[in-house]
């Protein structure tokens, strides 16, 4: 989807919402030029000024007057098959910019296609929570902050693009999006927070900007079909759990910058082969490769050997080699190295 549009469309299969609002099909605009700008007589307004327009509720904002916001809307009542939010709304005489959608404002959504305005600024926590049938999502231009859970169990949502502009992706972004298969991020993301990608079971691949700099606890986790995970050196701190139960990664390298490997980290990959872990890495804990029964080649390229919680390397295959910088398998050997690999060599 060509991002120079600056719009999102939201693609779902038109089924039967929950009804948020016994309002029925309400308040058509008086006039409509385009689909960029509504219009509404002044009649049209409730006491609060809010507007309706196909059972989408539009309030005008309250922290100033030049601008408008979505806090309702579903297809109950009034099924459509798609709606594009306007960039403006006249009321009377009075016009406003939408520049975002409210809590839970599109909440179980059932429009076929909903298309977000290059105005929109905003999208709050939950947002599109529980829309089942969302297949794609392509955030505007402009775009810059995203609530918690704003597409949580989106179970049908099967690509997003994310603009420049965003730097932190919030806890359960994408939680249980089990569809998606697509995500390109910004490439001024400096945060990806917890379980913001928790069983996406349908993403293989991702590509991580080199703006990252952390990674939260389980943000991956339950990514069961992720095959390749590529790291830009910069990124200091990934949380425990991060990768866990990624069962069809092959193999990792983890970036420089790290200088610890948490708990879990990698836990239950079952398919996982091969681990690069960088210079910069001082400690491993418990069980970062815990239950990796194909982890056959682990390469430390730290010249001082980390220190390893117990049960650091539980139940790798049984020969598995760790591979060391050259001149400093003795080092290893010292940390008790040779213990957990069959056989420690250096390149």
């Amino acid at each position: 989807m060509n991002r120079m549009f600056l719009h999102a469309r939201l693609l779902a299969v038109a089924v039967c919402g929950v009804v948020l609002w016994g309002c029925g099909d309400k308040n058509q605009p008086t006039t409509r030029n385009n689909d960029d700008h509504w219009y509404f007589s002044a009649a049209d307004a409730d006491d609060d000024g809010d507007v309706w327009y196909n059972n989408v509720k539009l309030s005008k904002s309250v922290r100033n007057g030049d601008s408008c916001y979505v806090v309702s809307g579903n297809t109950t009542g009034a099924r459509a098959e798609r709606i594009v939010l306007p960039s403006l709304v006249t009321v009377g005489e009075g016009t406003y910019r939408l520049e975002g959608v409210k809590w839970r404002g599109l909440w179980q959504c059932g429009f076929a296609e909903v298309v977000l305005p290059h105005t929109l600024g905003v999208i709050e926590d939950e947002a599109f929570y529980e829309s089942e049938y969302l297949r794609e999502v392509v955030i505007p231009e402009g775009c810059t902050e995203l609530g918690k859970e704003v597409f949580d169990y989106c179970t049908a949502l099967e690509r997003v693009e994310l603009p420049d502009g965003i730097t932190a992706l919030q806890s359960r972004l994408f939680h249980h999006c089990e569809s998606l298969a697509d995500v390109k991020l910004p490439a001024t993301l400096q945060e990806i927070g917890n379980e913001v990608f928790y069983n996406c079971s349908s993403l293989r691949s991702i590509e991580l900007p080199a703006s990252l700099r952390t990674v939260g606890e389980r943000a991956f986790a339950d990514c069961s079909s992720l095959e390749s995970i590529v790291f830009q050196p910069g990124v200091t701190s990934i949380a425990s759990s991060a990768f866990h139960y990624c069962e069809s990664l092959r193999s990792i390298e983890l970036p420089e910058g790290l200088t610890s490997l948490e708990e879990e980290l990698l836990d239950g990959c079952t398919s996982l082969a091969e681990v690069t872990i960088p210079s910069t890495v001082t400690s491993i804990g418990r069980d970062a490769f815990g239950y990796c029964p194909r982890l056959s080649t682990v390469r430390c390229r730290a010249t001082v050997p980390p220190e390893f919680a117990e049960h650091a390397f539980r139940s790798m295959a049984a020969d598995a080699v760790l591979v060391v910088p050259r001149g400093t398998a003795v080092a290893y050997v010292g940390m008790g190295y040779a213990e957990v690999f069959s056989s420690i060599t250096e390149e």
